[in-house]
């Protein structure tokens, strides 16, 4: 008996109890809680006891209407106390039914099913797979709408963060992309939804789905590479309809594996606002992102594209403003478009040549159809533009000639000269190229007495006027060498240093244009001074080539050789002079007209086709070289370094000239200047006599 009745009485006991409690009020306060559920709060509400609910909290969960045994099955309030331990709570039992309130749940358990999330948990035999609760929380479950809730669109990236950003789960589960909440916080979707609170920005769930989470490496996966412009699509209708049109949409329908889709131009966890100077698809990143296709030879041969098309585009002045920042240039999404990507064959393509003017036109005011008459991708190849490629030809062959040559003439002036000092040195008599009249040079020296050493006596070889061009030229072509030079070689170390600095690139533009404008005042300048001053003209004549200066050139390299005597004899200019002079008036009517091809691109273009624009760009690059060449080495050696004048002729700054140097590189100038000294002292003499008589 003892035994029969022992059970019946500890449940009475105990229902007692909790009788007792809820009448006291203790568990409830104030919330409206169902007579089961205070049984159970009786106890649980208390944070000593394991399992700690709070009332006000499960009061305002989606299951609020709900016992706790509906979901506890294997408790009882007829079984109290009950088990320490719970048997997991199986969700299934209610989100299959497929009726009232859990119509529209009624698949989610067979889509979690099919989920990764899922999958792991059978496989690994783990209680670390997420299950329901772990997402939607336990007793507190809140609809999605409440901005508490773990699935409220905004703190989905933060429910998912919390296994997809554990290195202990990422490490054992081989989970990849970590650091997903970062990337995502960071990207324009989660600045969207956390910096300004819109919640139509996409989350997690928007693009891996909410319960039949598959890998990016499953065919069904809504990641996968031909369900991602769906995927995107899903947000951005307009940009997924102009991608499949586009010729890398058209590849993806056909289940091309290397057609590009939204993730690998834009990202994933890491997309960023294409105002955004991190972005792939930033202004100055876009041909980086391109060219992860376009210039991947194996690529290029598999599907026929061109190559060299992010190097080509990267030495043009597009490219290299780009590169230091200039966001205002066109680059590849410019003119071929960013989704609805078209080969130049299509009509509708804004690369085909009938639409190359308007795309053009919307940067190039009033641009036409010359715009199309050569190809943008500038390749220095028969094929891809034969003008430019006998053009580069033709200056590599000449700079390496003239460049040769100058050092070639310097190097044997220099053993001639090192060759006569040794002469001297030994005694000999001085060449016979050299010697001068000396009753001329005695007349003149007894004439200016002590003071009018030949060393010490100047005449004036350069006026004030020709000076002042000087200067002029000097300024402006080295300021159009530097910043020319800067855009030129803009990919060198020393370049990309220079450019760096902000507004480097806009200043390079300002100051090269002041020195075009400067060179051009440097040549009307000269014109004018040719047509007021008879000297100047005088000058002029005497620096045209004859046959003379073929003689000299030629008597020069035997002297060099130890086959003649003594150097040439030259009048006020010799060869190297004239040489140097017809170079600058070519280099500069060169410079001067396709720097003004370049500069007025469009109104160049309405006269010009592309591919003749080009050969202006080509050219006006390599005479820049080949000009800088001339003047560092053969320039500054003959008028500076060379030893007779070292560390630097005074001419053009005083513009006088020594006697003696005049007589050691001017001869024939200095026997006529002596000349005419001995006549005017003739003259004075002859007018003095009769005075004495």
């Amino acid at each position: 008996m003892i035994a029969t009745h022992r059970p019946r009485y500890a449940w009475w006991a105990h229902t007692s109890i909790l009788l007792m409690m809820m009448l006291s009020g203790l568990p409830a306060r104030g919330v409206s809680i169902s007579l089961t559920n205070r049984i159970c709060l009786s106890c649980h509400s208390r944070t000593i006891v394991s399992g700690y609910i709070d009332p006000a909290r499960y009061s305002q969960s989606v299951h609020r209407n709900l016992k706790c045994t509906d979901c506890h099955r294997d408790f009882s309030i007829n079984r109290l106390p009950h088990p320490a331990t719970a048997a997991p709570v199986n969700c299934v039992s209610c989100h299959l039914k497929n009726s009232g309130l859990a119509a529209r749940f009624a698949d989610i358990a067979h889509r979690f099913k099919m989920s990764i999330h899922h999958q792991i948990a059978v496989a690994e035999h783990t209680t670390l797979a997420p299950t329901c609760a772990t997402c939607h929380g336990r007793h507190e479950i809140l609809p999605a709408s409440d901005p508490r809730s773990k699935v409220n669109r905004r703190n989905i990236p933060f429910t998912c963060a919390h296994c997809h950003n554990d290195p202990r789960l990422v490490d054992r589960f081989r989970i990849p992309k970590g650091h997903v909440l970062i990337e995502y916080e960071r990207s324009v979707h989660g600045q969207l939804l956390l910096g300004q609170g819109m919640n139509r920005a996409a989350v997690c769930t928007d693009c891996h789905r909410a319960h039949d989470i598959q890998p990016a490496d499953v065919a069904g996966s809504s990641v996968s590479r031909n369900h991602i412009p769906y995927t995107c699509g899903r947000c951005h209708p307009d940009k997924m309809t102009r991608y499949l049109s586009g010729v890398h949409g058209q590849a993806f329908l056909k289940e091309v594996r290397a057609a590009p889709v939204c993730t690998d131009c834009h990202g994933e966890h890491t997309i960023r606002a294409p105002t955004d100077r991190t972005s792939s698809v930033y202004p100055t990143n876009i041909p980086n992102t391109c060219g992860r296709c376009h210039a991947n030879k194996a690529i290029d041969l598999r599907f026929g594209l061109p190559a060299d098309r992010l190097s080509t585009f990267r030495s043009s002045y597009h490219g290299t403003a780009l590169t230091y920042g200039i966001v205002t240039v066109a680059n590849c999404a410019t003119c071929h478009r960013a989704h609805e990507v078209l080969p130049a064959s299509d009509p509708r393509s804004s690369i085909n040549p009938k639409n190359i003017p308007a795309t053009c036109g919307r940067c190039h005011k009033h641009a036409g159809a010359n715009f199309a008459r050569g190809e943008v991708h500038m390749e220095v190849t028969p094929a891809g533009n034969l003008g430019v490629y006998l053009m580069t030809l033709f200056y590599r062959v000449v700079i390496w000639s003239m460049t040769i040559l100058f050092f070639g003439l310097i190097g044997l002036d220099l053993w001639a000269r090192r060759r006569e000092s040794k002469r001297n040195r030994g005694g000999a008599s001085a060449p016979a190229g050299h010697s001068i009249n000396t009753s001329h040079d005695a007349a003149r020296l007894e004439a200016g007495g002590a003071e009018g050493s030949l060393a010490n006596t100047y005449v004036e070889r350069m006026p004030l006027q020709v000076r002042i061009q000087h200067v002029i030229l000097l300024i402006s072509v080295g300021t159009l060498m530097a910043t020319g030079f800067l855009l030129q070689y803009s990919q060198t170390d020393w370049a990309r240093f220079l450019l760096s600095f902000p507004g480097g690139f806009e200043l390079r533009a300002w100051l090269h244009r002041a020195g075009a404008v400067l060179l051009i005042t440097a040549a009307i300048y000269h014109l004018i001074y040719l047509a007021v001053s008879k000297s100047s003209r005088k000058d002029i004549m005497m620096l045209m080539p004859n046959r003379k200066d073929l003689r000299d050139f030629t008597h020069q390299l035997q002297y060099y050789f130890g086959l003649a005597p003594d150097r040439p004899q030259f009048g006020r200019f010799g060869y190297a002079e004239k040489f140097e002079y017809l170079s600058l008036t070519w280099g500069t009517i060169v410079m001067v007209v396709t720097g003004a091809v370049l500069w007025f691109m469009s109104a160049a273009l309405h006269w010009l086709p592309l591919w003749a624009w080009q050969m202006a760009l080509v050219m006006h690059g390599f005479e820049a070289l080949l000009a800088f060449i001339a003047i560092v080495t053969w320039h500054l050696y003959w008028v500076h370094f060379n030893p007779s004048v070292f560390p630097m002729s005074s001419v053009w700054i005083t513009g006088k000239i020594s006697l003696h140097q005049m007589r050691e590189e001017h001869p024939l100038e200095y026997e006529e200047l002596m000349q005419q000294q001995s006549q005017l002292m003739l003259t004075d003499i002859n007018e003095a006599e009769p005075m004495r008589d």
